[in-house]
């Protein structure tokens, strides 16, 4: 199945275009296919700015464009842009905040819908991430039902609304149950007074299991949509934690100073000397490229399985939910891929599931998209993640990276040398940061502040170094409960999509695990923190990807 043909000539609309993965998405959707017929996406109006004003100064001014200018060069590349339309927009207000002719227009026209806008903030207030992560869907959803030429909508969420499940059990491709009713929850918390939404949420976060209102809202989304898709080409894509891309735009391109990120570059530059982290633990990070390509293949694969229903034909579909792996592998694409050791004893416990839209015996809702004919229901969920693989990331792993990096490349703004200290042992982590930073700064700033010694500039000094520490160790807390627990993901629907388009389409999508150096990753990565968010890449050139594993391997066989 061509999946360049699967595109051609076709309508697409998505959300969170001005978001690190929807730049990535823009990028990859007008590298690959120039014979689109629009790609329309939603800008949220700030202040009295103009949809094409905020896009153009917001999204096509990012670097990451310059490669693709350079390949395609400046008249194709404007060919190829000239289909992008902006339309004003928010999913925060009914009928998303766009004008009724912009409505009834993508209504009409779009063939594809994806829904990457959300807030990622973790401690926004529960009421807004709900507006936002809930309601956004909710109304995401409610313009595919008017969408008559719709072929695929994929909602993108993530593997953290299962956080519940970390430790030796398989994360399967389903939705579970939550102890609430989504939609009830959702209603119960749009009706509190925002005077008293910091302790209802503190509340049920405790209550039901969830680090922060993000997966949490995230959760019920999942929920809400499944119950009302009817007849919607609906599939969920949960990624892990998303970092910076591998190859596409560039290696190491990054626009945001957000989770993996953050760490490496206060890391790299002296502020963050101790970590409360499991130094053994998966790192589940996954390439903001990964993350693109497996959205673009699950659209081509929602989109030619239903076209093959709508035919007659027998829609090349898994029923239901895979069987359960064996105590030592899972079926990837067909084939046995061995399992971490997190996933290997609970892995032969699982026992097997039940088809299409039944309650399976471990309490699984195994939610498909099948017909009236009684055709196998398409798999609803896919896990862009590496857990799964052995070739998976270690925290150790990344911290061997970072130091080898930074301390080679100091950078001219650093206040010491790289030398993270990752220590599983929370009190002695607490312990370390009261001896190492609480004391000496409060120490400081008393040494800044006496007569002979202090002056306002050596205060200054001081205050600027302590809102560093203090930004550290924040991040750290928000970051805690994905670097002390692990998960094993099952991908076992997302490896299988490779069986849908041709091998080499496969690769120009690539998501495989193992074509991933995590080494060079990491270093790549940190090069891309200073480059992109510091604006300083003070001359050193930009790191490249070693071959794959896949591609030795391959080249070994012929």
């Amino acid at each position: 199945m061509d999946i360049y043909e699967s595109f051609r000539g076709k309508s697409i609309f998505f959300t969170g275009v001005t978001g690190f993965v929807g730049k990535v998405f823009l990028w990859k959707l007008i590298k690959e296919f120039p014979d689109l017929d629009n790609v329309v996406v939603l800008i949220r109006t700030k202040k009295g700015q103009k949809p094409l004003d905020r896009f153009a100064k917001e999204v096509m001014s990012s670097p990451c464009w310059e490669p693709l200018i350079k390949e395609l060069g400046d008249a194709e590349f404007k060919r190829r842009t000239s289909k992008i339309v902006a339309v004003s927009g928010d999913v925060m207000l009914d009928r998303l905040g766009m004008s009724e002719a912009d409505y009834e227009m993508i209504a009409a026209k779009v063939h594809f819908i994806v829904h990457m806008a959300a807030t990622v903030n973790f401690d926004e207030r529960l009421d807004i991430s709900t507006k936002m992560n809930v309601l956004g869907a909710v109304r995401m959803l409610a313009l595919a039902q008017r969408s008559p030429k719709l072929q695929a909508f994929v909602h993108v969420s993530t593997c953290y609304v299962n956080y519940q499940r970390h430790g030796r059990q398989v994360v399967r491709e389903t939705i579970y149950p939550l102890p609430f009713d989504a939609e009830d929850m959702c209603k119960f918390i749009l009706a509190q007074d925002p005077a008293v939404i910091p302790l209802a949420s503190e509340r049920m976060m405790k209550q039901y299991g969830f680090p922060n209102t993000y997966t949490f809202t995230k959760s019920m989304a999942e929920q809400i949509l499944e119950r009302r898709k009817g007849n919607v080409p609906l599939a969920i894509l949960r990624p892990a934690i998303i970092g910076c891309s591998l190859r596409e735009p560039m290696p190491g391109w990054v626009d945001a100073l957000t989770a993996a990120g953050g760490l490496y570059l206060t890391g790299g530059l002296g502020i963050l000397r101790e970590l409360y982290c499991n130094p053994s633990n998966i790192s589940d990070l996954i390439p903001v490229d990964y993350v693109v390509n497996t959205a673009i293949k699950l659209l081509h694969r929602v989109h030619t399985c239903n076209a093959a229903l709508k035919d007659g034909l027998k829609a090349p579909t898994q029923s239901g939910l895979p069987s359960a792996p064996s105590a030592t592998a899972v079926a990837v694409g067909g084939k046995a891929s061995a399992l971490p050791a997190i996933a290997a004893a609970s892995a032969a416990s699982q026992s097997a599931t039940t088809t299409g839209s039944s309650t399976l015996n471990n309490g699984i809702s195994s939610a498909g998209s099948g017909d009236s004919d009684g055709n196998a229901p398409l798999p609803l969920v896919y896990h862009s993640s590496t857990s799964s693989s052995l070739n998976v990331m270690r925290w150790e792993t990344a911290s061997v990276a970072v130091h080898q990096y930074w301390n080679a490349n100091p950078h001219p703004k650093a206040i010491g040398p790289c030398d993270v200290a990752l220590i599983d042992n929370y009190y002695r982590y607490r312990l370390r940061v009261l001896t190492h930073r609480t004391i000496p700064i409060a120490v400081m700033k008393l040494a800044a502040s006496m007569p002979v010694v202090g002056s306002p500039s050596k205060k200054k000094l001081v205050e600027r170094l302590e809102r560093a520490v203090w930004r550290s160790q924040d991040l750290q807390r928000q970051f805690n409960p994905f670097m002390n627990n692990q998960w094993c993901f099952d991908s076992t629907n997302t490896m299988s999509l490779d069986e849908f388009v041709k091998p080499e389409q496969a690769k120009a999508f690539a998501c495989d695990p193992y074509d991933i150096n995590w080494h060079a990753y990491t270093i790549a990565y940190s090069y891309g923190m200073m480059k992109y968010i510091m604006k300083s890449a003070d001359g050193r050139s930009q790191p490249l990807m070693p071959e794959s594993g896949t591609d030795i391997f391959l080249k070994s066989t012929l």
